[in-house]
């Protein structure tokens, strides 16, 4: 991406993820009464954009090809940032099926038609700021930020998401990062709601009074104000955070959330911000934990985890800090007979597993002389039960998320530890 104070260009595939964060568009044409610029709530089945309307609008044109164009945009005034995405295509397309996350209309009244877009061509352009706004009183900075890559907490002042705030600022006191702190409206939310119990405005506005709190409180915790952003975003909780986290060191969020119009990070978003983003997640909750405890790693004795090892020994806020490395194992037993395993069979596999976890930890450690003191362990038993153990005994639990094919998510085990941890998690990915 360019640097601040340059507009940049988007590819097709980056004009599709934004396309997919938002819910609301405009779609322009030349009818036979001259152009018409209409809003419409939409959802995508691949290149496809999809709406509806009823036979009465003018948008029923579209059930038969047209050239049309389709534009997306989200743009904040405060700090002259956001994107802007048109595209190109023919509508009448056929829609087998809505898509699964396709919005109610806004406009009251029923609207049996189905219109599809076939895109064929995406152009986008996103603006970032001259320089990154400052939060309180909108100073600036002397000069544009040019130290680590910044935090990214997404926020909605719940309990949970307090103690992700809380957890980032001394992250990003310590290691003087920028911190950027996001409320996202989930639009599922908003728009279903549209002229009944919450209105955009009414939304907008609460959520700068919230970000306006958090980001006293990050200064409060040694945050300088000048490394503290904040950005309002109506859409999908994982599109959104996904997008922003391109460029960042790690993602903060809590485990849950509050109901209604702050709901947004439930238990489905963190595990698909688990699948999606490609730095670091902390998932952080309200259970108190040992905070100056040692830092506890679960490693795979068959390989994976090896990343999250590697992570937790090179990140400079656990230097001093003692580290447990945790395999947990179980002994072969025959998937037909289910037979009982035996005292030998456990000692035997815990061996073996100890065998393994020694050689990968030698591995990573030659790579970091100066680390922190490193205590092996192997565990027999259920991995979820075991990590969920060691996760009451340390501060914070780092290990090796893999992304499943065809599910596209994290596996059982990081599921799991999303759940039960009694402490932040760090999922890594390999």
């Amino acid at each position: 991406m360019a640097q601040y104070g340059h507009l940049t260009t988007l590819d097709a595939d980056e004009c599709r993820l934004l396309l997919g964060t938002r819910r609301f568009g405009r779609v322009g044409w030349n009818s036979a009464s001259g152009v018409q610029i209409l809003p419409v709530s939409y959802g995508m089945v691949g290149d496809t954009i999809v709406f509806r309307t009823m036979a009465a609008s003018p948008l029923a044109e579209l059930v038969r090809p047209v050239e049309v164009s389709f534009q997306v945009d989200d743009l904040d005034d405060e700090t002259t940032t956001g994107w802007s995405i048109l595209v190109h295509g023919m509508s009448g397309a056929p829609v087998e099926q809505l898509p699964a996350n396709m919005p109610a209309p806004w406009a009251p009244g029923d609207r049996p038609l189905v219109i599809g877009i076939a895109a064929d061509h995406f152009a986008g352009v996103r603006s970032r700021p001259t320089e990154p706004p400052e939060l309180k009183e909108h100073h600036v900075m002397a000069k544009p930020y040019a130290g680590p890559p910044p935090i990214l907490v997404g926020y909605d002042a719940s309990d949970d998401a307090v103690q992700a705030l809380e957890y980032a600022a001394r992250v990003a006191a310590a290691t003087k990062t920028l911190l950027q702190v996001v409320f996202v409206a989930d639009d599922t939310v908003v728009n279903s709601a549209w002229g009944v119990v919450f209105d955009a405005s009414s939304v907008q506005s609460t959520a700068r009074r919230l970000l306006g709190e958090a980001a006293g409180v990050a200064h409060s915790l040694g945050v300088a104000k000048k490394r503290i952003q904040t950005k309002v975003a109506v859409g999908t909780p994982v599109g959104v955070l996904t997008q922003l986290s391109q460029n960042c060191s790690m993602v903060v969020v809590g485990r849950r959330a509050n109901s209604g119009v702050s709901r947004q990070f439930s238990g489905s978003t963190t595990v698909g911000l688990a699948a999606s983003v490609r730095c670091p997640l902390v998932v952080v909750s309200d259970t108190a934990t040992h905070i100056d405890g040692p830092i506890g790693v679960a490693l795979d004795a068959s390989g994976p985890g090896l990343a999250a090892l590697d992570w937790a020994l090179s990140n400079p806020l656990f230097t001093g800090r003692p580290v447990r490395v945790v395999s947990v194992c179980r002994a072969p037993q025959s998937r037909i007979f289910r037979s009982s395993v035996s005292q030998e069979q456990i000692d035997e596999a815990v061996r073996q597993t100890g065998a393994s976890q020694a050689s990968l930890v030698a591995k990573v450690a030659v790579r970091h002389p100066g680390a922190s003191s490193i205590e092996a362990e192997v565990r027999y038993g259920s991995p979820i039960d075991e990590l969920a153990s060691l996760s009451e005994q340390v501060s914070v639990l780092v290990l090796e998320a893999s992304v499943r094919f065809p599910t596209y998510s994290v596996g059982s085990v990081a599921r799991g530890m999303l759940t039960y941890a009694s402490c932040p998690v760090v999922l890594v990915k390999s």
